[in-house]
């Protein structure tokens, strides 16, 4: 038996690596011979560093730096081109899938446990489109709940949650927002605190904290050594709480945007309504909970304070607001406000606390069966669920913008969701076997959420993409230069530097940091102006982004004659542009200006 279960799980690993390594097909170097606009952006950067500039100082990005090293060394492994790239994320990726599958084959059966990898895998997979940040942190989602879920985590806990902690920060020097799991994490530990007062959870919450601080120390110094930390600190974190400076109503239409935004992909509908009943059942256990606490003093404290909270949000969109009223989400503040300050009176002066009343322990799940005398036992993956998915969507709309690849984290949700769900049906006694029920889940997973997932794998098959934009335009660029020639695009399309292997004249390689309002705009503009005074590029590509307004096809006697010659930075950099830049054609939309030598 033992060694039919063993070939078992071999197989069901093996169908694992082969589903991994079909989906990736819809962004292999092959296929997708142009990267997207991140992608591009990530590879130039590598490419860059391999020739030895340094991230920040002499090559600018606003993301922490594992994704530009990772694509240095898949380019250095791939002799300069995108498979070594593509390799690394097949490889992570795999690891994703392999590493949650070990960790349900604690309580799932093989077959089991592999339907619900696919299940969860393609739920995320139908945001990919390759060399994704998200896509990276998912292993380190997946080794975080493969630890945290272990049968033996209580044996070592510390330990462990030093290793959470340590691969927390890893995720953290991905992007700033990916440490979604190790946040729901932290929220139950403080939970688990004060229902069950297990004060020892301080400790293990202070390993996660040392564990987090290791992989930063070590960011820290390698931006030192290489004398970038300023630099480093400008645009990982400076920059980027500009770019998620929004207004407290702008996140919440934001919030509300995120199913406009995802109504095209069905298994995420499936994932809310599952988080929904997930949540309604924790409402349920937890309610008599819930209400002795709002009986407490610090509940009610709790109670006026989050009424006098959501008072203030309402004044300051009030105050700030561009229309006056109110308006939908204005609306819902306000109710939001009257229905604590309802619930403030009626725990402080008409509900009366019932004597004598029996705690009962909360257990979505049979997971946890070693702490059955707790209250409240935060190794449950429905649990973890419950809080996981509100905190990623939280952190996805962090800057207001809804792109798809923000929500590939939703791969955690859907893992713990589904195989919550899961474990369930096998404790409830059904009148059809458990096998059928679980059959009949698994039929609408696939042909429910199955479709839009399996178009992207179909297409991956179909070989390379027509669509190439930027094709007579790189071959331009590189018929028409040699490889020491620098070349600056004004917009977004650092892929282009890229795909021609030539150089930006500056550390600013695409001008979003030139024209975003944040305490780094004027010092990015005077830096773009020095290098270009510097080392002026052969080629100035003018991409014509209405968001990035350039010279936009006006001829150098009227550029001049518009624009100052002593005004801002901007316009210096335009001037100098005319001056010294003849326009020589026009490929696909975007005007090409080469150096009058």
């Amino acid at each position: 038996m033992i060694k039919k279960t063993t070939t078992i799980n071999y197989i069901c690993i093996l169908i694992l690596f082969v589903l991994v390594a079909l989906s990736a097909l819809f962004f292999y170097p092959y296929a997708m011979e142009v990267p997207h606009r991140d992608s591009g952006i990530y590879l130039y950067l590598g490419q860059e560093l391999l020739e030895g500039k340094t991230i920040y100082s002499e090559v600018w990005e606003h993301k922490p730096p594992f994704i530009f090293y990772v694509n240095a060394l898949g380019l250095l492994l791939g002799g300069g081109s995108g498979w070594g790239v593509w390799g690394i994320e097949v490889l992570f990726l795999f690891t994703t899938v392999l590493l949650s599958f070990l960790t349900l084959r604690h309580k799932i059966k093989p077959i089991a446990s592999l339907l619900l990898i696919i299940a969860t895998y393609m739920a995320s997979y139908q945001y990919m489109s390759g060399n994704f940040t998200e896509e990276y942190a998912l292993v380190l989602q997946a080794a975080i709940l493969f630890i945290f879920l272990s049968q033996h985590f209580k044996s070592h806990e510390l330990r462990n949650y030093f290793i959470i902690g340590t691969l927390s920060g890893i995720a953290f020097n991905i992007k700033q927002t990916y440490i979604d799991v190790t946040i729901a994490i932290g929220l139950l530990l403080i939970i688990e605190m004060i229902v069950d007062k297990k004060w020892a959870n301080i400790k293990s919450m202070a390993s996660i904290g040392v564990g987090f601080l290791i992989p930063n120390l070590i960011t820290v110094l390698s931006m030192a050594i290489n004398h970038a930390v300023r630099e480093w600190w400008d645009a990982a974190f400076i920059y980027n709480f500009a770019y998620s400076d929004i207004g407290p109503f702008e996140r919440v239409n934001a919030l509300i945007d995120i199913f406009q935004v995802n109504s095209k992909y069905p298994l995420f509908i499936f994932l809310f309504l599952t988080w929904v009943g997930a949540s309604l059942a924790f409402l349920y256990q937890a309610f008599p909970l819930i209400t002795h606490f709002f009986h407490t003093r610090k509940g009610k404290i709790f109670l006026f304070t989050l009424t006098g909270f959501f008072f203030v949000l309402l004044g300051i969109g009030q105050f700030m607001g561009t229309q006056p009223g109110l308006g939908i989400i204005e609306t819902v503040v306000l109710s939001f406000a009257v229905l604590s300050l309802i619930l403030s009176l009626l725990f402080a002066f008409v509900l009366k606390p019932k004597n004598h009343q029996v705690r009962k322990p909360i257990r979505l799940t049979p997971w946890d069966t070693l702490n059955d005398q707790k209250i409240f036992s935060i190794h449950d993956p429905l649990l973890i669920g419950v809080f996981h998915f509100p905190i990623v969507l939280f952190l996805a709309t962090a800057s207001g913008r809804n792109y798809p690849h923000y929500f590939i984290p939703l791969y955690a949700t859907a893992f713990l969701l589904f195989s919550g769900v899961y474990l369930i049906t096998q404790n409830v006694d059904w009148k059809l076997s458990k096998t059928r029920i679980a059959n009949i889940i698994f039929i609408a997973l696939f042909i429910i959420g199955m479709v839009q997932p399996g178009q992207r794998l179909l297409r991956g098959l179909g070989g390379p993409y027509t669509y190439h934009p930027y094709r007579e335009l790189v071959q331009y660029i590189v018929d028409n230069s040699n490889e020491d020639d620098q070349v600056l695009v004004w917009g977004l399309e650092t892929l282009i530097n890229y795909l021609s292997h030539r150089s930006s004249p500056s550390r600013f390689s695409y001008v979003d940091s030139l024209y975003y309002r944040s305490p780094l705009q004027a010092e990015s503009t005077a830096i773009m102006l020095n290098d270009i005074l510097a080392h002026p590029p052969k080629f100035i590509l003018d991409m014509r982004n209405p968001q990035y307004p350039f010279i936009d096809g006006v001829s150098n006697d009227e550029c001049l004659a518009m624009v100052p010659a002593d005004g801002t930075d901007l316009e210096k950099i335009i001037h100098f542009t005319c001056k010294n830049y003849q326009h020589i054609d026009r490929v696909n939309g975007v005007e090409i200006y080469k150096r009058i030598d």
